[in-house]
């Protein structure tokens, strides 16, 4: 790399709610004559922080490189306000909830999923939250919720069965509850 560092004029970092200071400070260090462009959101994920690093330390060391660039006004800032990618009904959720309405949705009004009243749950919305109760379990460092999972499976199941030839993912968020999820999937 240390034959590009005189080359690189413009670095475009993504994900730049996730920059901690330390790894802005290296980049920046290794091409000095380049411009940095933070592209990224400060209402998600922030960099991640040992939780055994004392705090005065990680905030330091850490930090948040976009946070404190867009909080102290003193980069010029160019709002992306228009979502593409996400239904109108969650864009305008997530824009009351975390960008005071600031968000403008370009897709339209989704269809309803009338396959999920089949399933006896709520399909007027294109967002669905399913709350529940049920107990988990450590596995090494990760947490599992069977119930859970078999729940899911069975919603992939009659979802699948109601709308023939559609695919659908469950995505699971902790290692333990991947695994024990990939050993229950049905047969293809």
């Amino acid at each position: 790399m240390d034959r590009f560092t005189d080359k690189v004029d413009l670095m475009l970092l993504d994900e730049a709610s996730q920059l901690p200071r330390y790894a802005f400070i290296a980049v920046c260090h290794t091409f000095p004559k380049a411009r940095p462009v933070l592209i990224g959101d400060v209402h998600q994920l922030p960099p991640y922080e040992d939780p055994d690093m004392p705090e005065d330390l990680s905030r330091y060391a850490v930090g948040s490189v976009l946070q404190d660039a867009s909080a102290f006004g003193r980069c010029p800032m160019l709002p992306l306000l228009r979502v593409h990618r996400c239904p109108k009904a969650i864009t305008e959720l997530l824009g009351a909830t975390f960008y005071e309405g600031e968000l403008v949705a370009v897709k339209s009004e989704a269809e309803s999923l009338f396959e999920l009243r089949s399933l006896c749950l709520p399909y007027t919305h294109p967002l669905v939250f399913v709350h529940h109760n049920y107990p988990h379990r450590r596995e090494d460092t990760s947490l599992v919720n069977e119930q859970e999972v078999e729940d899911a499976i069975d919603f992939a199941k009659g979802l699948q069965k109601a709308r023939e030839g559609c695919s659908v993912a469950i995505l699971c968020f902790y290692k333990g509850t991947v695994d024990y999820s990939s050993r229950r999937r049905p047969a293809r």
